[in-house]
């Protein structure tokens, strides 16, 4: 899981990106295309700003054997696949 900053998606889509226009359609974006490219099988993306949820999704499977897909809800096991990240608000 990784949790950040509207702020901070917006300056990790620029800088991958280079693009303008909404950093959240971006950011998130960026996330669907790891699913889809096989990078990762799913992720939770949440997004929050002065205590107010501004984006929630899930995308591709939590159990990609039986194609059961991640939805916002889903408790995931995170073991040696992947740590989670923190970014604090500026």
């Amino acid at each position: 899981m990784v949790y950040a900053t509207a702020e901070s998606c917006a300056a990790a889509v620029d800088e991958k990106l280079g693009a303008r226009g909404n950093p959240l359609d971006q950011a998130f974006r960026l996330v669907r295309d790891a699913v889809e490219k096989d990078e990762v099988p799913g992720a939770i993306a949440l997004v929050t700003r002065g205590g107010r949820v501004l984006r929630h999704e899930a995308f591709g499977w939590s159990d990609p054997a039986n194609r059961v897909p991640f939805t916002t809800n889903t408790l995931c096991w995170i073991a040696s696949i992947t740590k989670p990240v923190t970014v604090p608000p500026r």
